[in-house]
């Protein structure tokens, strides 16, 4: 990948990032052998995975996210960065309970949740402004 394409501001993080030691993906890329990875960090936009992937950049794919106990957050999203660590993924059509689990997830392994859940207030606020001038 081009260093301009990391220059897209489609291509930046958006949001509050919260480092979920422990947790995993299972990653399914059409015709592309994919597995486990490990996920270094999550937002309520996306997610970086550790790892190679033979997928390309803006590729659907679909994960399944190990949450709290022995529940699985099912996921579609499309890969928006790709470096020599990892890769990292925009979230596409996040049903309502579903944003409950990744957000209650974020909350339970964030340093701080407090801190956590003022910074999801402010980057609803964030994203709120930016819809009303669109």
């Amino acid at each position: 990948m081009d260093k301009k394409d990391n220059d897209d501001p489609q291509n930046r993080r958006r949001g509050h990032r919260v480092t979920v030691h422990g947790t995993v993906a299972e990653v399914y890329i059409p015709d592309k052998r994919e597995g486990l990875k490990i996920v270094r960090d999550m937002s309520l936009y996306g997610l970086y995975l550790f790892g190679e992937t033979e997928a390309k950049l803006y590729d659907r794919c679909y994960l399944k996210v190990s949450g709290l106990k022995d529940e699985q957050i099912e996921l579609t999203m499309k890969i928006v960065r790709l470096d020599k660590k990892g890769v990292g993924f925009e979230y596409l059509d996040v049903p309502y309970n579903t944003c409950e689990l990744l957000r209650t997830l974020m909350l339970y392994r964030a340093k701080d949740p407090l801190e956590t859940a003022e910074l999801f207030i402010e980057s609803c606020d964030k994203e709120n402004k930016r819809d009303d001038l669109d």
